[in-house]
């Protein structure tokens, strides 16, 4: 599998392993249901138990978290630099070589 190739991949699988570990559990349920497994955020509150609006500033949150996380260490930052396009107060990211999200390429793995 893409883990066990070693690589920028598995860098990257491992920095959000931790990255997700480090979210409280509520922000770290909604960013799996969401963002990992795709739900709806209708979905996400039906599963959790919580409103909508709960779930749509938990997400908020953690994804700010997570950037912050993933981007504030300079070895991490490394990896996740051209998929970064603002920081949290909305401020192009210095490292960010693209302000654009784009697909991973053949010579990125």
């Amino acid at each position: 599998t893409w883990r066990r190739s070693g690589g920028v991949l598995a860098d990257r699988a491992t920095a959000l392993e931790r990255a997700l570990a480090a979210l409280p559990e509520d922000q770290r349920a909604v960013v799996l249901l969401s963002d990992v497994h795709g739900l709806p955020y209708e979905e996400v509150a039906a599963a959790t138990g919580s409103a909508l609006g709960t779930v749509k500033s938990r997400l908020s949150r953690a994804r700010a978290k997570l950037r912050q996380i993933l981007t504030d260490d300079p070895a991490t930052a490394e990896l996740f630099d051209r998929f970064v396009r603002m920081r949290g107060d909305g401020t192009p990211a210095e490292t960010a070589r693209s302000p654009v999200w784009r697909p991973l390429e053949a010579g990125d793995a």
